[in-house]
């Protein structure tokens, strides 16, 4: 399993011997296809959170979020979808970097020390 995008909540892996996704969240573990991560991550984009945030109701602060067609489905706290929302970007953008990256012959080099890949910026 290879790490693409991961934060508090969990994480989003690779499992190239069945081609799917593994998000893992809270301990648990969800297989999905690419195009239910792509659903998934249009869900929670089409959300208005700014709304959400402002308003002082009890029903925002817990959302069901379905995974797969078969229904697997994860209560978060509206904290965790938020961190869900960018868990799920994270790995979108990393997704459309390697693709960039491919076209143009080009491989991304992941494997840095942890001090390389957040050099603070030059002013």
């Amino acid at each position: 399993m290879d790490l693409i995008s991961e934060n508090c909540l969990g994480g989003l892996y690779s499992n190239g011997s069945i081609g799917n996704l593994l998000l893992t969240l809270k301990g648990r573990t969800f297989s999905i296809r690419f195009c239910e991560f792509i659903n998934v991550r249009k869900r929670l984009n089409s959300i208005n959170w700014e709304t959400i945030l402002m308003n002082t109701n009890n029903l925002d602060d817990v959302h069901e979020i379905s995974f797969t067609i078969k229904g697997d489905i994860a209560k978060l706290s509206l904290e965790e979808a938020l961190q869900l929302w960018e868990l799920l970007n994270s790995a979108h953008y990393l997704f459309s970097l390697n693709d960039l990256l491919n076209r143009n012959k080009m491989a991304a080099v992941h494997n840095l020390p942890l001090s390389l890949q957040h050099a603070p910026a030059t002013v």
